[in-house]
């Protein structure tokens, strides 16, 4: 819900696409090297506790976010929102693969699908969010990261069958023989990260109305929900090759055309291609061996990590450029 507020946010505090768009790279360089760091503490720590921090984390950079003042504030406040993401998603995806639901591919179905539609749901509330004061949206993430903090310590258990008696690390070699992880992850985060960190704003300055950016982005959540209960009937290298193929696709109207129902078209399209490139790297993530799986959920996070840096950097580039045009 709150991922249009931040870019919104920092252009009312005065802030050009290029410094929007460092805003939300500076998240993502962080957050690539948490996730790698917090992937490989999972399989020798534990998961539970490591969950747990990254929502008390992410409840302090929400408030942090509500007493800003100046994107400079953002760009501060975004190191540890990265650090709280780092932290969050290697030891949770970790757990669902200790915990698997039936077969491998109704896990990634099942955990894409509960995710995205979290974020479906988000999106479709974002027109109130971007409406509200932003302190008002921030101090009530915050309290909903507490409380997400106390029923994680309390109700979670760990169910790791064999924990890792080193931590791994990092090699050329080891990347190399986890490229069906990261690359199809990159590519997920680099289109989604130019559409969520850029689209909000950018379209706020060619005039369209909050109501229809939370229609656009609603558009992608929800096709990227059906399209993560699709994915488990589809094999993973099919998954990656299809996935792509429909994110350029999606990507036209952005890049040629600006009408309304053009965007909401390409918003679906997108959607459904980003689930499709996830599944295939989320597929390699939970069929690794358990005291393997949180250095695999790690690598996979710090693919879309570097996808959220580079994109936003390169699309905001290109998006100041055509604005001076």
């Amino acid at each position: 819900m709150l991922t249009p507020v931040i870019p919104v946010y920092a252009l009312k505090l005065g802030a050009s696409q290029l410094e929007i768009g460092i805003i939300a790279s500076i998240g993502s360089a962080v957050y690539s090297l948490a996730t790698f760091a917090s992937g490989r503490l999972a399989d020798k720590a534990g998961r539970k506790h490591l969950v747990s921090t990254s929502f008390i984390l992410y409840a302090v950079s929400a408030m942090l976010y509500a007493n800003s003042t100046a994107p400079a504030h953002l760009m501060a406040v975004k190191i540890l929102e990265g650090l709280a993401w780092g932290m969050l998603w290697p030891p949770l995806e970790s757990l669902i693969g200790d915990r698997q639901w039936g077969s491998v591919s109704r896990s990634v179905s099942r955990f894409g699908v509960a995710w995205s539609s979290g974020s479906a749901l988000g999106a479709a509330v974002s027109a109130i969010a971007l409406e509200v004061p932003p302190q008002i949206a921030f101090t009530a993430a915050s309290l909903a990261a507490v409380a997400l903090a106390v029923v994680t310590h309390v109700s979670v258990e760990e169910t790791m069958k064999e924990r890792s008696r080193e931590i791994a690390k990092i090699s050329l070699k080891l990347l190399m023989n986890r490229w069906s992880v990261w690359t199809p992850s990159f590519i997920y985060a680099f289109c989604q990260s130019v559409f969520l960190s850029l689209f909000p704003a950018y379209a706020e300055i060619k005039g369209l109305e909050a109501p229809l950016i939370s229609g656009c982005l609603f558009s992608l959540m929800l096709t990227r929900t059906v399209g993560f209960w699709l994915a488990g009937s589809v094999k993973p290298v099919m998954a990656a090759v299809l996935g792509a193929v429909f994110l350029l696709t999606g990507a036209i109207p952005y890049a040629i055309l600006f009408y309304y129902p053009m965007l909401l078209a390409g918003s679906a399209i997108v959607g459904l291609g980003a689930s499709l490139v996830y599944s295939a790297a989320f597929h390699e993530v939970i069929t690794a061996e358990s005291k393997e799986r949180g250095l695999n959920a790690g690598i996979f996070e710090s693919g879309l990590g570097i996808g959220y840096l580079t994109g936003p950097l390169i699309g905001g580039t290109l998006a100041e450029h055509e604005l001076r045009a």
